[in-house]
């Protein structure tokens, strides 16, 4: 576990601001090519001295625009200061379950005049709450009200590069109190979740991993066909008439109406496999499981790991597949050994890449299909 993963759990001040919305949601643990994205540009802020060779020019774009940002706010600020990144900010004084600590993307402290800056960047494209409303900086902004006791107020500044949007508050340490009253609250009723029905939210539903299961989303999903989808109407509207003869409302209700439809269908669906996957019967349909994907992760490992291979006709090889590997392995072997078999040298390279250690084994996954 690195410094910055922290334990599992319901409350963390990342989801606290989907849980505000709906006392149901649960975060989905799945990371995207964006999450992978905002890591490596949250790293280039943090060491402004590592090479930016693996950004193009828009990524670069996005930096500039933080960076320039936080330049003139620092002018603005003045001096004395301190100026901390990725701050370590302790949370467990809430004594809320998962609630141990957080990391600020930079802090600056001005002793003289009292005041806490609290900067956060987020590089997603989505909406993100404003720095008033969003829960994560309130609860980074409490913290370090207690972590900095001479401390009058914090600042919060929430950037989105990719929106090109900077939102901007003020938290004193009397309000910072009222927000931790809320935050309790908050917990209870989360807690206490049974009192308060699910409520769809646009973002929280996309990263919530109950969407199969929520009695709120499938009732939206229910409403619309009952509404639309099994009326003759509709089914003319769909089925006879061409997207040119249709009207500009009806195009809307076929694009929008239909992706309500498709998300609640794809998310139950995920439901019942997962129940089938635990043992339980889907009349008509049989699961079937699909072996992960096997890659190689370093290619320079993979050759070193071939005695005597020739570097310029390995890298014209690589892309670099696991069945490549094995192809030019067996060219390799069948220098010293003419007579050995494909079937031998995969072995053999299988055993390589293993001990190689860059062999990726992904996880497999199951899907039902009708029986035949």
């Amino acid at each position: 576990m690195t410094d910055k993963q922290q334990t599992p759990s319901l409350y963390r001040p990342s989801t606290m601001g989907a849980l505000a919305k709906c006392r149901w949601f649960k975060s989905s643990s799945k990371d995207t090519v964006f999450n992978l994205e905002g890591t490596a540009l949250h790293e280039a802020i943090e060491d402004p001295t590592k090479p930016r060779d693996q950004f193009d020019d828009y990524q670069l774009s996005l930096l500039s625009m933080i960076e320039g940002f936080v330049e003139n706010r620092q002018k603005e600020i003045g001096q004395p200061v301190e100026v901390f990144k990725e701050l370590e900010v302790d949370l467990k004084f809430l004594d809320i379950p998962g609630f141990n600590r957080g990391f600020a993307d930079l802090v600056i402290w001005n002793p003289k005049t009292k005041t806490i800056y609290l900067f956060d960047w987020k590089f997603g494209v989505m909406e993100v709450d404003d720095a008033e409303d969003n829960w994560q900086q309130k609860i980074y902004s409490i913290g370090l009200l207690e972590k900095f006791p001479t401390a009058t107020s914090c600042w919060v500044h929430l950037l989105q590069p990719k929106r090109d949007e900077i939102s901007i508050c003020e938290w004193t340490r009397e309000q910072a109190k009222r927000l931790t009253a809320e935050l309790k609250q908050l917990v209870a009723e989360v807690r206490d979740k049974e009192n308060h029905p699910p409520v769809i939210t646009e973002k929280g539903c996309a990263f919530c991993e109950l969407k199969g299961k929520c009695s709120a989303y499938e009732s939206k999903g229910i409403n619309f066909m009952e509404s639309h989808i099994v009326t003759a109407p509709f089914n003319a509207l769909v089925f006879k008439k061409s997207a040119l003869e249709m009207t500009p409302s009806e195009r809307g209700l076929v694009f929008e109406g239909l992706k309500v439809v498709e998300e609640w269908i794809k998310a139950k669906k995920a439901d019942v496999t997962s129940c089938a996957q635990e043992g339980a019967e889907v009349e008509g349909f049989a699961l079937k499981k699909v072996a992960g994907k096997r890659s190689i992760e370093d290619a320079s490992i993979a050759f070193k790991a071939l005695p005597n291979a020739d570097p310029m006709a390995f890298m014209k090889e690589c892309s670099m597949s696991i069945t490549t590997f094995e192809k030019f392995a067996h060219e390799v072997f069948s220098k010293d050994k003419p007579k050995q078999t494909k079937k031998e040298s995969k072995a053999m390279a299988e055993e390589l890449l293993a001990e190689s250690g860059t062999l990726v084994q992904e996880m497999g996954y199951s899907y039902l299909t009708r029986e035949k």
